[in-house]
């Protein structure tokens, strides 16, 4: 078979010689001996790969140790200390990377303690993928079972994908990861039968070289325990309590509050589990969609094919001046940034020919402005003064701060600090509103391929009580307990502040129902708020905030997942929108950025100019 995870008789001869090796390194926590294909014995230490034996008994056998390149020859008399090695190794790495709270770490130390009695459990496989060359169905290629068991009861293989309960998907992403996971033996070429007699032939030698700690036995099938949740259970509660029946998988599993051995007693069907978290105090939950979307992918193959074009015809057309600008002004900001989903770089190559003084850029984006935003807003543009990029730019010490457009101290005005509280971009324009002339600011918060607005900080905050988070999610003194208007003392959510924009009663102060800011309006009214102080701060006439969106990215305009005390109708653009004071609604606005590059476009008669083709080239705008 392709997957196959045993070795041939003569490299099983040679192993049976490492009988000692292989149990003391089973035998530590966090430590795992794999069979691997080409006759390999690998030695896995916190999910990292510490040392492999390679082509064992053949002619050709090499020892890798982590990090290193291969050396040919299994020094046996030495591998005591190859291996020591190896697992020091990976503990300096974890370290040097700042591994040792991430998902590979924690799962491989959780694994190892949850199963280190086997009582009822023994570990056959781990991290479980099966190559695409060994399935008939494709779609499931990219499945991976976390840990493979058996129980020693029923003698049925456990297909076991391992979650955490601090997990912001645990609701959605896993439920069809592990849908995927129970699909797998079935997808197999061959079917269940072949999956199997495959893991019948992996026992039979794992028993043999020591590493089970069990004798080989006839497996009988597949078992319908599925899922284990780590951490707090009132943290995996809140979380089950999003989910209906019709979400769950047809399955057995085991809900654990704590490390401990894993007994075959923790199984229970997925919906005792649901029922009871609907029925018992929980933690709050913000429903969150998943990380990567449909869109996501499709930029991630985008950004990759544009990443293999030559170096000379990578660059955006002005990327010398956003990089002179950028050091100019202290910015992190990466032009031709290859990470696939920062809106940050697809900002800057968007606006980079306004920012660059290009006419026919400036003259398409007034005309995009004009007819998709003027109407609502009031303001008819006539000019574009500025453009500028991660506004507002932070003063530099000792120097006169005076008053001029884009800089500011953002933490004095505001209360926010880091970069990520200000503005994508910012236009200083000027037009007509009502007759009369006037010098208005735009604020640009520029969405490309997140799946979501960003969740409330406070609520998400590890210092914030569970009593303040149910008041957000089921109204009660929210006033009173905010951990954005008392903890972190924002001001913009003061109560004066709200009522200015939202009218009384604001919703924070409000009981109606979960908190408007809970989820990802969050993010649009903090802003927001910084527009406005801007707007006062530099003595502009008027203020809009835009969100500039690719309009292929729909889980940015559809209505988020809902949760038991959450249940929006409209996408959180629309929600924001509803919400406002009538004399604040004309100031916010969404705009695709399609439409302001076929702007760019319509006002170009001849050949289409190199700055355009390249935008739309990595983009596919």
């Amino acid at each position: 078979m392709a997957f196959k995870r045993f070795l041939n008789q003569t490299a099983f001869e040679k192993a049976q010689l490492l009988k000692d090796n292989l149990f003391n390194w089973q035998s530590t926590p966090g430590s795992i001996v794999h069979l691997r294909p080409n006759n390999t014995v690998a030695f896995y230490y916190l999910g990292q790969k510490a040392l492999e034996l390679g082509e064992l008994g053949s002619t050709e056998e090499y020892t890798k140790l982590f990090g290193r390149e291969a050396v040919k020859g299994v020094d046996a008399e030495g591998l005591t200390i190859q291996l020591k090695k190896g697992r020091r190794a990976v503990m300096e790495y974890v370290e040097k990377n700042k591994m040792s709270g991430q998902e590979p770490v924690q799962q491989a130390l959780l694994a190892w303690e949850l199963l280190r009695k086997r009582e009822d459990f023994t570990v056959l496989d781990e991290q479980v993928q099966v190559p695409q060359e060994a399935l008939a169905d494709k779609g499931q290629q990219a499945t991976r079972v976390d840990l493979l068991l058996i129980e020693k009861a029923t003698a049925q293989l456990v297909l076991l994908s391992l979650e955490f309960a601090s997990s912001a998907d645990l609701d959605g992403a896993a439920m069809a990861r592990l849908k995927a996971v129970r699909a797998l033996p079935a997808a197999v070429k061959g079917g269940e039968a072949i999956f199997l007699k495959h893991y019948q032939q992996l026992f039979a030698q794992k028993s043999a070289l020591g590493v089970l700690n069990t004798e080989a036995f006839e497996i009988k099938g597949i078992s319908d325990k599925s899922l284990l949740i780590l951490g707090q259970a009132y943290d995996a509660y809140g979380r089950l309590a999003c989910l209906t029946p019709a979400d769950l998988p047809d399955c057995q599993c085991a809900l654990l509050g704590g490390v401990a051995p894993l007994k075959a007693a923790d199984f229970q069907p997925l919906v005792n589990f649901l029922e009871k978290a609907l029925t018992s105090p929980r933690a709050a939950y913000l429903p969150r969609k998943p990380r990567v979307n449909a869109f996501t992918r499709l930029a991630d193959a985008h950004q990759a094919a544009w990443a293999a074009l030559p170096k000379l015809t990578q660059p955006g057309g002005f990327d010398n001046l956003l990089n002179d600008y950028s050091k100019h002004n202290g910015l992190a900001l990466h032009a031709r940034a290859k990470n696939p989903r920062s809106s940050q770089t697809a900002c800057a190559q968007a606006l980079a020919p306004v920012f660059a003084r290009n006419e026919t850029a400036i003259a398409g984006l007034i005309k995009a402005l004009n007819e998709n935003v003027s109407p609502t807003w009031g303001v008819t543009i006539s000019a574009v003064a500025d453009c500028h990029f991660e506004v507002p730019h932070k003063p530099v010490p000792g120097q006169t701060q005076a008053r001029v457009f884009p800089k500011a101290d953002l933490a004095e005005l505001t209360g926010e600090t880091g970069r990520a509280r200000g503005l994508d971009a910012a236009l200083a324009v000027t037009g007509l509103k009502d007759g009369r002339e006037v010098r208005a600011l735009i604020g640009v918060e520029f969405k490309y391929t997140e799946a979501e607005f960003a969740a409330c900080a406070g609520f998400t905050d590890p210092a914030y009580t569970e009593p303040g988070r149910h008041a957000c999610l089921e109204n009660g003194e929210r006033g009173a307990l905010c951990q954005l208007r008392h903890g972190a003392a924002l001001p913009a959510f003061g109560e004066f502040n709200l009522d200015n924009m939202f009218g009384k009663p604001n919703p924070l102060d409000g009981h109606e129902g979960a908190c408007l800011f809970a989820g990802p309006v969050n993010q649009l009214y903090r802003s927001h708020y910084t527009l406005l102080r801007l707007k006062e701060h530099f003595g502009f006439d008027e203020a809009l905030l835009l969100v500039v969106y690719d309009n292929r990215n729909t889980s940015l305009t559809t209505a988020e997942r809902p949760s038991p005390e959450n249940q929006p109708q409209q996408g959180p653009m629309e929600r924001y929108r509803l919400r406002l004071a009538p004399e604040h609604k004309a100031g916010f606005a969404a705009l695709p950025v399609q439409a302001i590059i076929a702007a760019y476009a319509a006002g170009i008669a001849k050949k289409t100019p190199p700055w355009l083709a390249k935008v739309r080239s990595r983009y596919q705008w």
